[in-house]
């Protein structure tokens, strides 16, 4: 379960669009080449399970807000420390969550598109690679 803090942290760093019958989540960290943190890992996991619900969504794109990079992976600064720091527990809930939002976008019931531009790595590649459309 998330906190409302989390989901408003994850809210400005994963803004979503309606255009249509399209969704747009649009990774908005471009400072950390849109490094995924926990919040952004369970605001996607969010819009994906309403979207996917919803009969006014027929289709979803994944993209990035910067032309440097579409994501760098996951946030290995803050899991590392949550580990050194004693907050084993939240470090293994941030790759469980990661995993199962990458399982979602596996066996989606509507087409995904992932749009990637300059880096692609780690976690942006789990993000992408499950998408119907590359």
């Amino acid at each position: 379960m998330s906190t409302k803090a989390e989901e408003l942290e994850g809210d400005k760093l994963v803004l979503t669009l309606k255009n249509l019958t399209g969704r747009s989540l649009v990774l908005n960290r471009p400072k950390a080449l849109n490094a995924l943190t926990h919040p952004m890992i369970l605001a996607i996991k969010r819009h994906l399970v309403s979207w996917q619900k919803s009969d006014l969504c027929n289709v979803v794109v994944l993209r990035s807000s910067s032309p440097r990079a579409f994501c760098a992976g996951g946030d290995v600064v803050q899991v590392s420390s949550d580990w050194n720091e004693g907050r084993q527990g939240a470090a293994m809930q941030f790759f469980q969550d990661e995993y199962q939002v990458n399982h979602l976008i596996a066996s989606y019931s509507k087409p995904i598109v992932a749009l990637l531009n300059g880096y692609t790595m780690g976690g942006g590649v789990g993000l992408s690679m499950h998408a119907a459309f590359r």
